[in-house]
């Protein structure tokens, strides 16, 4: 068992000293930054679930007059934060990690601050049988051959990482598989919770401060891991850190101040001896000396911005990460990114979210057009606990009614919606000024099992799959799929009410819902002569973190204004993908497959889509889409033939854009996209060809990444 003391403890304090008593910095060229009284420290959630920041900053803040922004997330995130400037302070606990981003010129300082150990942790009915062990890669053989349910935290945090290196030196190279295995993506408060008192654990002793007397077998030496701090590339003009009086007598102001809880269900009790309370507090002591060394690094960001491309706060119920949410209740692969700006309010947590391109868009042939639009979107979310289960608030809006316009912008064999009372065709409609204002709210019912309720005045029923502008794999291209009206168009719909049913890998969802289209006013609420006269059916499943499969059924009671008399029956399904890409690239895809059934007429309408973003560095974004689609005469205003009869069209389209500037937490890009149309022969005078072109430049911004 670790040890806290001799020559490493006496070390701490002066490090403390150093970084408390500095309160300036020099910076290469003062003339050429914003300087800032904020700095933003992400942090292993350790030091955020044992309260050590708590304590320690107020000290800091009054001291130095600096505020710290926390950001509490596992160390892969919080590593990734800082290799791309959204932190200026890291702590993390994954040393392998840390020395390539050192050596790669990421971060210009690191310091050793603290270790600690690693324990196993089960009920006190020992079910994996693990009393008296010291081994721990016996400990984990143990629980693998004997399939004793197991949490592990899965989110490519320190720990999780060491626990992956045990697995390997049991003999079960990567994550093992089996219901026995279930992985929370969350931090080690969610997963001490969702373990409770049937499962065996690996954690971090300097993290129980929620557990009283744990079971557990006991780590050997080379389980030990550090916990460091460094500066972020981005502060490169921090050259000296002073020493100054004092700083001893703030540390020792810090007290133990961790409270011992007791298991929800009967009471823990230990494995082996019972657990030294004595070190416990030393640990977790010494750990409040790490979140010091962390917080206090005193530094004028180069630039102002806030943290962005992280998952919310961990708080989804059963343990799901924040990264899973698409688009009104669907669900995307848990490894997506999400380029946000979060922060906290009492006991709310807040994000920030939206996309914003400006573009100049021409469509060649007859039926082309050219015009410089605007597409944006912009989503306030907040959410927090409610009882048992938790609340999330939603509010999106969307400039397009002006910065579009009525007639939408051109976009060759696109159809739905209309403008004058005509049908549009070859034009994408702009979206309404009211995208989503809506209330979610999920409780576990069970230890496996949650119940979710949607209410939205506007919002998006359980059809179809993640709108396109929420979708990853659209992420870079800024104009809307040719079969948007055969997968996702319902994702604005005025009057949604949504119940489901999920598990932490499935969910079964049902909506009732206002089946009519948005008229052409684009910025009031469609209620005048509508009700909940729809319904639909969603069944979603996560097999893995990089996979989410859904399928869907609904029917349409008067979807278009235009016909009022015509109801369709609507369904598909959808597999999206997506994985982190080397250090800094993300790669996201969708296939998709959507079709409308008219009923009374016996016609099916079939569409297909496969699509891909792949965010190459960070800053090199490629992205294409294929389509096929089916529509009739009357969706393409075709003159002179009956409105039934069908053409079978397609795209490809293809586009690049690089990040050329950030400045206020905001990604400018600049980038292209080309698309090559396919018509059937007897279209080919309409479009002038068999094949029209249509292309675009823009410029793109995003919070930065």
């Amino acid at each position: 068992m670790v040890e806290v003391g001799g020559g490493w403890w006496r070390c701490v304090p002066l490090l403390v000293v150093a970084l408390l008593s500095s309160t300036t910095l020099h910076h290469p060229s003062p003339s050429s930054i914003t300087q800032s009284k904020e700095i933003i420290l992400a942090t292993t959630t350790s030091t955020r679930d044992a309260g050590l920041l708590d304590s320690l900053l107020p000290v800091f803040e009054r001291r130095t007059g600096y505020r710290v922004k926390v950001i509490a997330v596992g160390s892969g995130q919080a590593l990734a934060m800082g290799r791309r400037g959204d932190a200026d302070v890291v702590l993390s606990h994954a040393p392998e990690a840390e020395r390539l981003l050192v050596d790669s010129g990421y971060f210009v300082r690191r310091r050793l601050v603290m270790h600690n150990e690693f324990l196993v942790v089960g009920p006190a009915s020992d079910g994996a049988g693990l009393r008296g062990l010291s081994d721990a890669v016996a400990a984990f053989r143990r629980i693998a051959d004997r399939a004793v349910p197991f949490v592990s935290r899965g989110d490519q945090s320190g720990t999780h990482q060491r626990e992956l290196a045990l697995w390997k030196r049991a003999g079960l190279p990567g994550a093992p598989r089996g219901d026995w295995y279930v992985e929370s993506g969350q931090g080690m408060g969610a997963t001490l919770q969702l373990a409770d008192e049937t499962a065996a654990r690996a954690h971090g002793r300097g993290r129980l401060s929620s557990v009283q007397r744990v079971p557990r077998a006991r780590a050997q030496s080379s389980q030990r891991r550090p916990d460091q701090r460094r500066w972020r590339t981005g502060a490169r003009g921090l050259h000296r850190i002073r020493r100054g009086p004092g700083a001893h007598r703030a540390v020792r102001q810090v007290g133990f101040r961790s409270k011992p809880v007791r298991a929800r269900r009967g009471k823990a009790g230990p494995l082996v001896d019972s657990f030294p309370r004595s070190v416990l507090a030393s640990t977790m002591r010494s750990m409040r000396f790490c979140a010091a060394l962390a917080a206090l690094a005193l530094c004028r960001r180069a630039a102002a911005q806030m943290p962005m491309n992280m998952p919310m706060p961990a708080g989804g119920v059963l343990g799901l990460p924040e990264s899973r949410t698409g688009s009104g209740t669907s669900w995307l692969p848990d490894d997506s990114p999400m380029h946000a700006v979060h922060y906290r309010a009492g006991a709310w947590s807040l994000m920030l979210h939206g996309s914003a391109f400006v573009l100049y868009d021409d469509q060649d042939g007859p039926r082309g057009d050219d015009r410089v639009v605007a597409i944006d979107w912009a989503m306030l979310a907040a959410g927090r606990s409610v009882g048992s289960g938790r609340l999330v608030l939603r509010s999106m809006l969307s400039s397009e009614p002006w910065t579009v316009g009525a007639r939408g912008y051109p976009l060759l064999l696109q159809s739905g919606e209309s403008y004058a009372g005509a049908p549009l065709h070859d034009r994408q409609h702009p979206h309404d000024l009211f995208v989503e204002l809506a209330a979610l709210y999920d409780r576990p019912v069970a230890r496996d099992l949650a119940l979710s309720l949607y209410v939205a005045p506007v919002g998006e029923p359980a059809l179809g799959p993640v709108a396109f502008p929420h979708r990853p794999s659209a992420a870079g291209d800024p104009l809307a799929p040719l079969g948007h009206h055969w997968q996702d168009a319902t994702h604005i719909t005025y009057g949604v009410i949504t119940a489901g049913l999920f598990t932490r890998s499935a969910k079964l969802e049902a909506s009732w819902f206002n089946g009519r289209e948005p008229d052409e006013d684009r910025t009031g609420f469609d209620y005048a002569g509508r009700r909940l006269d729809s319904y639909a059916a969603r069944l979603t499943v996560n097999p893995s973190r990089y996979w989410s499969l859904a399928t869907w059924y609904g029917y349409l009671a008067s979807p278009e204004a235009l016909d009022p008399t015509e109801a369709l029956h609507r369904f598909g399904a959808s597999a999206l993908f997506g994985r982190t890409l080397g250090a800094h690239g993300q790669w996201s895809t969708a296939v998709i497959f959507g079709a409308n059934a008219i009923v009374g007429v016996g016609q099916t309408l079939p569409s297909a889509l496969v699509e891909t973003t792949v965010d190459v560095d960070g800053m090199n974004t490629l992205f294409g889409r294929l389509e096929y689609v089916r529509k009739r005469a009357e969706d393409l205003a075709v003159a002179g033939v009956p409105a039934a009869v069908t053409y079978d069209v397609g795209a490809v389209s293809v586009g690049y854009a690089r990040q050329v500037a950030g400045t206020g937490g905001i990604a400018v890009g600049l980038g292209g996209r080309g698309a090559v149309s396919f018509v059937p022969a007897s279209l080919e005078a309409l479009y002038g060809s068999r094949t029209p072109v249509g292309g675009a430049v823009f410029v793109r911004l995003t919070p930065s990444r």
